[in-house]
């Protein structure tokens, strides 16, 4: 079961089709290298054969800030640099459980929790 946290789903397109095994390498050590970031916890790449262009991140963060400062680390802006890419879109999304606690009081959502954690435990 998924935990809470700050979710993606990212949907790239490789720039040039000649070079989709350099992007999947490239791609698969960002993967290895975000994983070691403070408060990231997924980052797992896919891979579309019936589109061998399109690739998707499904990503998880502590939280958005974490997610930001993923884009300043060296292994990312290296990444970027190479220019092998583009998003097509993005989505930050919630788990439903998160979706189930937003709006409600503080103790409620404490109680939700709790629930949450157990079912996740068991």
């Amino acid at each position: 079961m998924f935990t809470t946290g700050y979710y993606i789903t990212a949907e790239l397109r490789v720039k040039d089709s000649n070079q989709i095994q350099i992007t999947k390498h490239a791609l698969m050590t960002l993967c290895e290298k975000t994983l070691t970031e403070p408060g990231c916890s997924m980052f797992t790449l896919h891979h579309d054969p019936s589109t061998p262009t399109r690739f998707l991140l499904w990503e998880r963060f502590d939280d958005e800030a974490a997610f930001k400062a993923h884009f300043a680390m060296p292994h990312t802006l290296e990444y970027v640099a190479q220019d092998l890419t583009e998003v097509v879109q993005f989505f930050q999304t919630n788990t439903a459980q998160q979706d189930k606690l937003s709006g409600n009081p503080p103790e409620i959502n404490s109680q939700l929790e709790d629930n949450l954690h157990k079912q996740q435990v068991t």
